[in-house]
């Protein structure tokens, strides 16, 4: 969280000097949130918490560079009377799409889980007609618990893959449908205060 509003703040400086470069910059920042998820799926396969740690330092870089360009980009054909309600569709539509976009990677990931759990379970009842030793209560309990690792693994992996599918499928939409000219962002100051 402070990571994004560090780079939020970076972001706004940014197009504080060059409010052109508010498309570039959001493509930018999509282009950094993609290639996190694609880094988080390795981390989550690798169960390698201190570089998912400086991993999600790039989740928040991604993030803080994409909101104020958004906000500008959103914004910009719009009247100063209706400034209002142009950002809070802005809102909601940050909220709804967070919610559903939740609701999707927790349903991919808790899928993939799932299926690896009995997966592993079918294969360890296949393996176990065909073994004569017994396993101590401590053996099972670690095996479980490995199991269960690596199924959460295996889910979270899948679940970040997806992740960075829709942060490319916004990529394109974003390079398709986003029409905002130099000439709309120049002379455009994001800290000002409506004027009426």
């Amino acid at each position: 969280m402070l990571g994004t509003v560090a780079w939020s703040a970076v972001a706004n400086s940014l197009l504080s000097q060059a409010a052109a470069a508010a498309a570039a910059a959001k493509t930018a920042a999509v282009h950094l949130s993609a290639a996190q998820a694609t880094a988080l799926q390795k981390t989550a396969a690798n169960h390698a918490l201190a570089t998912g740690f400086s991993k999600g330092y790039i989740v928040a870089a991604g993030m803080g560079l994409i909101f104020v360009p958004l906000s500008l980009v959103s914004l910009t054909k719009v009247a100063n009377n209706d400034a209002g309600v142009a950002s809070s569709l802005l809102n909601v539509g940050q909220q709804v799409g967070g919610a559903l976009g939740l609701a999707v990677l927790g349903t991919v990931a808790w899928s993939a889980v799932a299926n690896s759990i009995h997966s592993q379970a079918a294969a360890a009842a296949a393996a176990a007609k065909h073994v004569t030793v017994q396993l101590s209560a401590g053996q099972a309990a670690t095996l479980q618990q490995a199991a269960a690792h690596h199924a959460l693994a295996t889910g979270f992996s899948k679940g970040y893959v997806v992740s960075a599918g829709i942060m490319l499928l916004g990529l394109i939409i974003t390079l398709v449908a986003i029409r905002v000219k130099r000439e709309d962002l120049s002379g455009i100051n994001p800290m000002a205060a409506p004027t009426d």
